[in-house]
């Protein structure tokens, strides 16, 4: 009587893509696996497993949606202020998972486990902890394209475009997988006659498992006469990330900077230059009959809606902006007066194209949310 494993996760996995292993047995009378789930080392959750379909001994075990309710947005809006900041673990971002299984038969037709509600059984299967990661792939992506091994150049977990612009006054985080032990980020400031300013490696993380990171760069504490920098993580003297050139824009009045979670579970963000508008949003529930007159339901929701606008350098830059309205994720508004965070809910009117001239080139890009939380703040 034995479970073995056919197939496992690997060991960083994109969580909304599916955290799966293939399991077989050669047990007689098997009826389902029994399957305790762990995440971070603590018991979640326990899931039955029947055969797949057309089989007796052979299991898909599936905990997806186990692993989702433990992992959260990660942007930090406290580290992001200040110089150059250490790569941190990003915990709420990703989470080590580990199954324990127990098969559950018939012995002269009495069900038979060894599965204990207490979780002091002895399993018949125990597998290694691979880490989750909040991450969606779609069709064209693949995890090699983002993990730092050492091997290739490998991106951020953004949709920015390698050359993009920057506001002066904006903090920026930028977010990482890793499966090395240690990794440094580089980061060189440029001015505008090309010369180097400053060249920073700074930021080593040591850790004995394979994470989710961020690494975050207060733009405002930059040198005065940096009108460029360039960042990229290295490991032993190389280059192991591709290299990000930021533009910084000084001199423009950009009120607002709206920050949104993409899905690679980075953050990606942009500033807003072409003004801010405000109107209100009214809604309210429907006459509702009653007997036989008329119940008004008076109560109803009045919302400020903030759009703010930008011009666009590239189709990057509308491509990483419309993803935000799509996916219709977690944002933030960072006003660059008061330098204060707040959750936004973004309207789906969002990252729409505006004024396109002659040769259809579009000029500006719309974004429109409301407040998720009136008068609370990230920042105090």
């Amino acid at each position: 009587m034995a479970t073995s494993l056919l197939t496992a996760p690997y060991i960083i996995s994109p969580a909304y893509n599916g955290i799966s292993w293939e399991l077989q047995s050669n047990t007689a009378n098997l009826l389902v696996l029994r399957v305790d789930v762990y995440v971070n080392g603590s018991y979640a959750s326990t899931i039955n497993v029947p055969p797949r379909l057309g089989t007796t001994n052979t299991f898909d075990v599936r905990v997806g949606s186990v692993v989702k309710r433990f992992l959260e947005p990660s942007l930090d809006t406290v580290s992001v202020f200040g110089a150059l900041s250490p790569a941190v673990d990003s915990p709420t971002a990703h989470a080590g998972i580990q199954i324990k299984v127990f098969e559950v038969y018939t012995v002269a037709g009495v069900i038979t486990t060894a599965w204990d509600e207490t979780q002091t059984g002895t399993p018949d299967y125990t597998s290694t902890t691979p880490q989750a990661v909040r991450m969606a792939l779609n069709g064209i992506e693949t995890l090699d394209d983002y993990r730092i091994t050492g091997v290739i150049q490998a991106k951020f977990l953004t949709l920015r475009p390698l050359n993009s612009f920057v506001y002066e006054d904006q903090p920026l985080q930028i977010d990482f997988v890793s499966e090395l032990s240690s990794v440094q980020f580089r980061v060189i400031e440029i001015d505008n006659t090309g010369g180097t300013i400053n060249d920073t490696t700074t930021a080593v993380y040591n850790n004995s498992v394979d994470f989710r990171g961020r690494f975050f760069i207060d733009i405002a504490s930059l040198d005065t006469d940096t009108a460029k920098f360039t960042v990229a993580i290295w490991f032993s003297g190389v280059a192991r990330s591709q290299t990000y050139t930021f533009n910084v824009q000084r001199n423009v009045c950009a009120k607002k900077v709206i920050y949104w979670e993409n899905h690679l579970g980075g953050y990606d963000c942009h500033y807003f230059d072409l003004g801010v508008s405000a109107e209100t949003k009214s809604s309210a529930n429907q006459m509702i009959p009653v007997g036989t007159g008329i119940r008004t339901n008076i109560s109803g929701t009045q919302d400020e809606v903030i759009s703010v606008f930008c011009s666009m350098q590239n189709e990057g830059t509308y491509k990483m902006i419309s993803e935000a309205s799509l996916n219709r994720s977690q944002a933030y508004e960072f006003d660059t007066e008061t330098r204060v965070f707040r959750p936004i809910v973004l309207e789906p009117s969002s990252g729409t194209r505006k004024y396109k001239d002659t040769r259809n080139n579009v000029n500006e890009l719309k974004v429109s949310y409301v407040y998720a939380k009136r008068n609370q703040s990230l920042r105090g």
